[in-house]
């Protein structure tokens, strides 16, 4: 993603992992990347609206957080069913809030979790 888009902000549940993605990435020599860990079910609303959101855990049920903090024309993809029986959603946030989905694939993700570990 740090390739084709001006910024990414990265929200890890894990500290762990975020702080070790951190390093490696910044190794690598990508820049444009803003770290930070916490609970993805909330987002990050510091930084919205976003032009895009990938959800990389999966979740029976849409988060209003994460719509709320998509811009219009934005963007979000993400795992949606119940575990074992996800499907990979493309939606995009309509000007007037609506949001409009098609399927992309079947999918299997870990669980979307709420609160920081």
């Amino acid at each position: 993603l740090t390739e084709v888009v001006g910024s990414v902000f990265s929200m890890e549940r894990l500290r762990g992992l975020s702080v070790s993605a951190r390093e490696r990435l910044s190794r690598l020599g990508y820049h444009n990347i803003v770290f930070n860990y916490g609970d993805g079910m909330q987002g990050w609303p510091g930084h919205a609206p976003y032009d895009g959101i990938l959800v990389t855990a999966g979740t029976d049920a849409l988060p209003p957080q994460l719509v709320a903090q998509l811009a219009p024309g934005g963007r979000l993809i993400l795992p949606l069913g119940p575990t074992g029986r996800q499907d990979l959603i493309a939606m995009e946030k309509q000007a007037d809030g609506r949001m409009t989905q098609r399927v992309l694939a079947p999918a299997s993700f870990v669980p979307l979790l709420a609160g920081k570990a």
